[in-house]
């Protein structure tokens, strides 16, 4: 299960309408088209709501003791939840 994670914010309350959705992914010098599921990982935290095209800027990683290997994203976090996998 992933968990979601607002950077200081209050988590949301657990009404789940609409899920996250990764639009594109940040590379340090370009945006790509390129994305992976949010699916894929166990933390996804919310860095800036509507901060670029009224796309939000979320990172995403898999171990937190490994943090520095996660990757940026632009897109939507909705309701703050992931589908799990079918």
């Amino acid at each position: 299960m992933t968990t979601t994670i607002i950077v200081g914010g209050v988590q949301p309350n657990k009404k789940i309408i609409k899920t996250i959705e990764f639009k594109k992914y940040i590379t340090g010098s370009t945006i790509d088209d390129t994305v992976t599921s949010p699916r894929e990982y166990k933390f996804i935290e919310l860095i800036a709501p509507k901060y670029f095209s009224d796309y939000d800027v979320m990172f995403a990683y898999n171990n937190p003791d490994l943090r520095s290997y996660g990757s940026m994203y632009l897109g939507f976090w909705n309701d703050g939840v992931v589908a799990e996998r079918a």
